[in-house]
């Protein structure tokens, strides 16, 4: 007569799903974790968050924005452009302070406040109004 082993499948299948995990899914799941970090692979990785994927999917909101309202991405790509991530947002105008003045921009387009304030806000926030746009550059 035959012993009945309910085990012996599993002891089969389990080094395959071992290696399987190790091969497949370890990788998969670090990609995603180290997507979401500036690392050089020498010095400490720094968490940046989705900041690496503005480039990738930051247009694809415009698509679902209600008809005659304005869409603004906010948003840097890189290009090597600057040393510091501040110096990079504020050659890309989307640091804190053009910010600020793109929505008293919005705000005064829509007669909610004068179009003195955005100028007040320029002087204020030590902007350049006269610029070059960044991506012509």
């Amino acid at each position: 007569m035959r012993a009945h082993r309910p085990l012996a499948p599993y002891l089969f299948i389990a080094p395959a799903l071992i290696v399987f995990g190790f091969a497949v899914l370890v990788p998969f799941v670090f990609t995603g974790a180290f997507s979401l970090t500036e690392w050089d692979g020498y010095s400490e990785a720094v968490f940046v968050g989705v900041d690496n994927y503005v480039r990738a999917f930051g247009d694809q909101v415009r698509a679902f924005v209600p008809h005659g309202r304005r869409c603004t991405v906010l948003g840097t790509d890189g290009y090597g452009r600057s040393d510091t991530r501040a110096h990079l947002r504020r050659f890309f105008e989307v640091d804190a302070e053009s910010t600020v003045i793109a929505t008293l921009y919005a705000l005064a387009q829509k007669g909610k406040i004068e179009k003195t304030v955005v100028a007040q806000a320029i002087k204020d926030l030590d902007v350049n109004p006269e610029k070059v746009f960044p991506q012509l550059v």
